[in-house]
């Protein structure tokens, strides 16, 4: 018995084993950026909803759970508004929130400011929020988006009962 020849490769073989390695390099790679540390967070804590004068109120505290401090001036909270179903009314709390900008006018936005150390909890953010159709069903829910740099954003779904 003779030794078999070998068959002839195919301009499409060629082509599809061409277009296979740079997959192998990119799933070799993906370990490794699979491996990099997470964002550190931010802890929430919420009391609410209340009713405060015919609006909602929810009290908020975020906390820094990184080892290292948070800006002044760098951790913000955003609110759509007006929202589906809801509006912003107003807001209270700690004297170190205040007002954030936002060119395009259609988001509320709130600023610390304040250095935030590490463990440490950022002052009271009262929000209020109003019904748009007072007594509706469902209660609409509005998302406070909380952001620091270097941190992974935060949502906090809130329902406007009131």
């Amino acid at each position: 018995m003779s030794a078999p020849e070998p068959l002839p490769v195919a301009r499409r073989t060629l082509l599809g084993a061409a277009w296979a390695a740079p997959v192998v390099v990119a799933a070799a790679a993906a370990p490794s950026a699979a491996a990099s540390p997470a964002s550190p967070t931010l802890s929430v804590r919420l009391s609410g909803p209340s009713p405060v004068a015919g609006v909602t109120s929810w009290l908020i505290w975020v906390t820094n759970d990184s080892a290292a401090p948070i800006a002044a001036g760098t951790l913000m909270a955003s609110l759509p508004d007006p929202g589906t179903g809801y509006f912003y009314s107003g807001y209270s709390g700690d004297v170190r929130w205040g007002y954030g900008d936002d060119p395009s006018g259609l988001t509320v936005v709130f600023v610390y400011n304040d250095v935030i150390a590490p463990g440490e909890e950022a002052g009271t953010l009262l929000l209020l929020i109003g019904k748009t159709t007072p007594g509706s069903t469902p209660d609409p829910v509005a998302i406070l988006t909380l952001t620091a740099p270097g941190f992974a954003p935060v949502a906090l779904p809130l329902t406007v009962a009131y």
